[in-house]
């Protein structure tokens, strides 16, 4: 760089969203590549001209069941508020063209859990699960290639999953808690309350999955469904392949008895 009056040269002023940045004699190692400079033999000054800054974060609220990124949502700070559990699924690149580089920050603001999902093409690097942890848990999104992200943040562990159900009265037909988990074994925890009495009847809870010789279950003891009660039992699951299940069977109820259920299951180990 050549300067004109160069030993009448006082010093350096930096401008940036049309004014001056303060302290700015303090600031070192600034990239001149896409600034201006203009030296004002008036005032021995030469001027730098960092154009415009990068501003403050948007925030967005969405609230419903599932919703896709749009390139709005390009560095902006988006609260999903949702009663039950919400789906955030990132479009491929053919869809929404974020550029690489592009960080969406989104944070769980209800009470149902925010979970990310790729769109067709597109995948998600993640250290744990592609699930916000808690409410009030923050998570970002980066762009690192065409149709790749990389999700990090305050994230539920891979491996780990809920059921919490309540006012039940009948039998529950075998559903996934756990979808098609890398293989390992896991613990489960399950607690079974009698919480509204009746005259008779039982109820248990099954725990099915798939381990290296084949599919079975393990189930707790029966409840009785005619008195206040509990039953709790942990069991070790080696899943090899498939989902790991739970079912209730409820039998000879009378009396229109109520139980809730809570199952929490957690990896303990890979392959």
């Amino acid at each position: 760089m050549s300067l004109p009056y160069l030993d009448k040269l006082r010093g350096v002023r930096v401008r940036q969203d049309g004014a001056d940045v303060a302290n700015a004699g303090r600031v070192f190692g600034l990239d001149f590549l896409d600034s201006v400079l203009v030296y004002d033999p008036s005032t021995g000054y030469v001027t730098i001209d960092l154009g415009a800054g990068i501003s403050d974060l948007d925030v967005s609220t969405l609230s419903g069941a599932s919703h896709t990124l749009a390139i709005g949502h390009a560095h902006e700070f988006v609260r999903v508020s949702h009663t039950s559990a919400t789906t955030v699924t990132v479009p491929p690149n053919a869809s929404v063209a974020f550029p690489v580089g592009t960080i969406v920050f989104l944070e769980q603001d209800g009470a149902g859990q925010l979970i990310v999902a790729p769109g067709s093409g597109v995948t998600i690097l993640s250290a744990q699960s592609l699930k916000a942890r808690a409410q009030y848990s923050a998570i970002q999104l980066i762009k690192v290639a065409t149709n790749e992200w990389v999700l990090l943040g305050d994230l539920q562990a891979e491996g780990y999953e809920r059921v919490a159900l309540t006012a039940q009265t009948a039998s529950i037909g075998t559903t996934a808690i756990l979808t098609s988990p890398a293989a390992g074994l896991f613990e489960v925890d399950v607690y079974i309350e009698t919480t509204t009495a009746g005259s008779a009847g039982t109820v248990l809870a099954t725990i099915g999955h798939t381990d290296r010789i084949g599919a079975t279950t393990q189930a707790t003891s029966t409840l009785a469904l005619d008195s206040v009660g509990r039953k709790i039992q942990r069991f070790l699951v080696y899943a090899a392949s498939g989902n790991v299940t739970y079912a209730t069977t409820v039998a000879g109820a009378s009396g229109s008895p109520q139980y809730a259920l809570d199952i929490a299951i957690r990896r303990q180990s890979a392959t």
